[in-house]
């Protein structure tokens, strides 16, 4: 996770990682309020919260990776089309 945040990670199987774990928990949440395990419950909620920050910053930065791409390109276009 330490690289997640550091390297600003577009990598789409942290992603898949992420969604995978969101998953899981929601089934160990289910699981917890089932037999009323309080620890559990707090655990499971509060890893879907976090695998749910994680996979929003994940898309956001490949967002700004897509939008930067974008405007290199239209960049590079335009600079072709008005040589100096």
């Amino acid at each position: 996770m330490y690289l997640l945040y550091t390297k600003k990670s577009v990598n789409s199987l942290s992603l898949t990682f992420c969604l995978m774990n969101i998953a899981s928990s929601s089934l160990w949440l289910n699981y917890s309020v089932a037999k009323g395990d309080s620890p559990l419950l707090v655990r499971s909620g509060a890893d879907i919260g976090l695998f749910f920050i994680s996979a929003c910053y994940i898309i956001k930065n490949k967002i700004d990776e897509y939008s930067n791409e974008g405007s290199l390109v239209s960049t590079h276009y335009s600079s072709s089309l008005h040589p100096k």
